[in-house]
């Protein structure tokens, strides 16, 4: 090869290289994450001119990873955002491989997070052996309850190996991001519905150290809080930074709340031993309606042994217990639902349901299957699955007259409402309130189909 055909492969072979970026930068201009993320993850980050040293590496920008050498005289925030531009490009790589793989085709939304979780995590939280890669394709596919991804990506909060209260938060917006298609960037209190219980077993040890839940539900929505252990202690509850004890039925109010264990000299109390599943007891109030439901085959529970019945009731599941009360019949597939996929696991039942006049949507083309049902739109519910049978008899209605909330009951729910008290269904909460607008918990769904199987069987519903 003479010197002229070298020189020339030379440089053809340096402008492809010097080429290669710019055909990366080009590609990832047309990105698949949304503007709105993009904002959102400058928001959280924040700018930074010059490079820090980040928990094992250097970053720049607006949190993007960079070399030692790299930038000396600092960065712009025109550079930081395509910079950053680059790395979500090459996340997006990853989330996209990621569902390739699992078979997923996630709603922007769904998208957005798990770039976000990439660009803040890296691709580790995709490796199989996880639990929340799993839960994210369950999630994607209307399987998983919002409390339950939120548990669980909720553990992915560690920075530097320490658990960090910042990234609790941005773990809330993740999951806020991912069910609702909400982009709150600002570290406002009470900006996401939910909140967390941070727990220090002061000298004990405990199963798991965060709670996630609603705020305005308790802290025991999703699981009940851990009893820790301590040789030659006695443990005497959890208290928070006020000295206000924290038990399972406590009020969530607050984004974070912070706890530690008490502990009195003595030998520990030995822990109850579940009588059913893991979480229910002969003395617990719903036990024998648990068991009842169970039985009968209308409930389940879930694989790692529990029943969670301080859980939020969703409309999916609710749909889902009336389904197998009536014994899964074939139901009409055409449904106008937007938010209910065919390979849902609710997706027979709320075709079923929505076929036979059970169940409308919250909009035309929304049925919001993971919302969680409240105690008039259940009873509306039941109603309409009783007058398919025939039973819905109006000379079954009961008065409202003696609830002081009566006046607070929706008019689509008035008569369901009324239908519900007189067959005795559904009872005051206490107080001589029916709560209408409150959530049903899993126990309390329970205790209900069981009521409503045994009118049934009556020939009364």
């Amino acid at each position: 090869m003479n010197i002229r055909k070298f020189s020339a492969l030379i440089l053809t072979l340096c402008l492809l290289l010097t080429a290669v970026p710019l055909i990366a930068q080009a590609d990832y201009k047309a990105m698949k994450s949304s503007e709105p993320l993009i904002q959102f993850i400058k928001q959280c980050e924040g700018f930074e001119s010059k490079k820090y040293w980040d928990f094992g590496h250097y970053s720049i920008g607006y949190g993007s990873t960079c070399g030692e050498s790299e930038y000396p005289n600092g960065i712009t925030e025109a550079e930081a955002d395509a910079l950053l531009r680059r790395f979500l490009g090459q996340a997006e790589d990853e989330v996209n491989r990621f569902c390739r793989v699992n078979g997923v085709q996630p709603k922007q939304s769904q998208f957005d997070c798990m770039v976000s979780l990439t660009y803040c995590l890296g691709g580790c939280w995709m490796d199989s052996g996880y639990d929340l890669p799993k839960l994210i394709i369950r999630a994607c596919k209307g399987q998983c309850s919002e409390l339950e991804l939120l548990n669980t990506m909720g553990d992915w909060i560690n920075v530097g190996g320490e658990p960090w209260e910042g990234t609790m938060n941005r773990r809330m917006r993740d999951t806020y991001m991912f069910f609702y298609g909400k982009y709150d960037r600002t570290y406002i209190e009470n900006d996401v519905p939910y909140g967390a219980i941070w727990l220090d077993a002061n000298g004990g040890t405990m199963a798991y150290r965060r709670v996630y839940t609603f705020r305005g539900k308790p802290f025991s929505a999703f699981k009940p809080l851990p009893t820790p252990t301590r040789s030659g202690y006695r443990f005497a509850g959890w208290y928070d930074e006020s000295g206000n004890r924290i038990t399972d039925s406590t009020i969530c109010t607050r984004s974070l709340t912070r706890a530690k264990a008490r502990w009195e000299q003595g030998a520990a109390v030995p822990p109850r031993t579940p009588d059913l599943f893991t979480d229910v007891y002969k003395s617990d109030w719903f036990f024998s309606d648990v068991k009842t439901a169970t039985d009968e085959g209308i409930f389940a529970g879930y694989s790692d042994g529990s029943f969670r019945p301080n859980a939020q009731m969703s409309r999916a599941m609710f749909a889902q217990v009336l389904y197998r009360l009536e014994g899964e019949p074939w139901g009409e597939g055409d449904i106008p639902f937007m938010d209910v996929a065919p390979n849902a696991w609710y997706y027979d039942a709320v075709c079923w349901a929505y076929a036979s006049g059970i169940v409308n949507g919250v909009t035309e083309l929304e049925f919001q299957p993971n919302a969680p049902i409240t105690r008039e739109q259940m009873a509306t519910m039941l109603y309409n699955y009783s007058d398919l049978r025939g039973a819905a008899d109006s000379s079954l209605f009961g008065s409202l007259d003696s609830f002081t909330d009566a006046a607070v009951v929706s008019d689509y729910a008035h008569d369901p409402m009324q239908w519900a008290v007189g067959t005795n269904l559904i009872k005051g909460t206490g107080g001589q309130q029916l709560s209408p607008k409150a959530v049903a918990t899993r126990a309390q769904a329970a205790t209900i189909l069981v009521r409503l199987s045994s009118l049934v069987r009556k020939g009364v519903a």
